[in-house]
């Protein structure tokens, strides 16, 4: 009705929900007790109505005392059966028997029985659980097999990554293997141990590893007694050397008579008299005889490394995990606040500088 109380709609349903009173309709559609009503006034759904859904793509969830069905906003039911539940699933209906999840089209034409404990959807990939184990569809072989081409589902895999918004890392039982969007193998499955990089990936089988680039080409092959990595780096040794590898531009930076690796992005290598430090991003300082090491560890996952060496007069040089030379002193701790501040601390007193290297107390 109008403001002044003049009808413009007469009234014609005994219930209407307390949410559309004094309140414009924004919804393609309204629900009374009886019938959910386009906005043209035609009615789409006859039955009595308990509870409406919206689940995207024009699809709307309905319960009814009888059950649920997916009904599409023009009125159309998507399957004359009521189920136990829908959700839309990228471009498919999910729908739910008792406790198990079947697929089908927005048209209704199912795709798959009622079998899997649950069916979801990232990025172009389709994955259906079986209790604990799944198998790994796409969009092309779902449309294929509405288009009668029979599907095959075989919950082989255990678990899963999501890699680069368009590749999927899976693991079987026995091994690992990374898929395209294609469900082609861009790392073929083998017994390995897959992970991901800066710039790539690290792939490390028996007595052997790989370092991939983006696109999968193999950087550096070689045969390893043991490796150790970080996020920047990996430390390989073979029979007769250790070598340091380069996760960011995967090249090997140096061969080295031995080598550790420090917090998350740092490592340390010793060639004859001389030790070598290296940062993220592939930066590199050499000293002579270093005294201390000590790690700081951010909040925000950043990390600072303090050097104490004959060369410095034995003061803490501090660098952050690029490499970058931020405060030196004679101090007898340091620690990071949050993450733009670091502490010092001297006998009783303490200094506060920015992340930087400005000194502010």
């Amino acid at each position: 009705m109008r403001v002044e109380g003049k009808d413009i709609i007469e009234p014609k349903y005994n219930y209407i929900d307390q949410a559309y009173m004094c309140e414009p309709l924004t919804q393609d559609y309204f629900v009374t007790h009886s019938y959910i009503v386009a906005r043209n006034g035609t009615i789409i759904f006859d039955e009595a109505v308990q509870k409406v859904d919206e689940l995207g793509l024009g699809v709307l969830k309905v319960s009814t005392p009888s059950g649920v069905y997916a009904l599409h906003k023009s009125g159309w039911k998507v399957t004359a059966t009521s189920y136990n539940d829908f959700k839309v699933i990228g471009d498919f209906i999910g729908y739910r028997s008792r406790e198990k999840w079947g697929l089908m089209t927005l048209s209704g034409l199912k795709i798959t029985d009622p079998l899997f404990t649950d069916i979801s959807k990232y990025g172009s990939f389709y994955l259906f659980n079986f209790e604990e184990r799944f198998d790994v569809l796409n969009l092309k072989v779902l449309v294929n097999s509405a288009n009668n081409t029979s599907i095959n589902v075989q919950p082989l895999y255990t678990d899963f990554e999501f890699l680069n918004n368009q590749y999927i890392w899976l693991k079987t039982d026995l091994g690992e293997v990374v898929l395209d969007g294609d469900l082609n193998e861009v790392i073929p499955y083998n017994q390995q141990k897959i992970s991901s990089t800066t710039n790539g990936y690290l792939v490390k089988r028996e007595k052997q590893i790989y370092l991939l680039g983006s696109d999968f080409d193999t950087k550096i092959s070689s045969e390893y007694l043991d490796i150790r990595s970080n996020k920047s780096l990996a430390i390989v040794r073979d029979s007769s050397r250790t070598k340091v590898l380069s996760l960011v531009s995967n090249k090997v930076l140096a061969s080295a008579d031995s080598a550790r690796l420090i917090g998350d992005y740092f490592g340390e290598y010793f060639r004859g008299d001389s030790t070598f430090i290296v940062f993220d991003h592939d930066s590199t300082h050499t000293f002579i005889n270093i005294e201390q090491l000590k790690l700081i560890n951010a909040s925000n996952s950043s990390q600072f490394l303090t050097v104490k060496a004959i060369e410095n007069n034995k003061k803490w040089f501090v660098y952050d995990q690029n490499g970058v030379f931020v405060l030196e002193d004679d101090y007898d701790d340091i620690s990071a606040v949050g993450t733009e501040y670091l502490v010092v601390t001297k006998g009783e007193k303490k200094g506060l500088y920015t992340s930087n290297g400005q000194r502010l107390l």
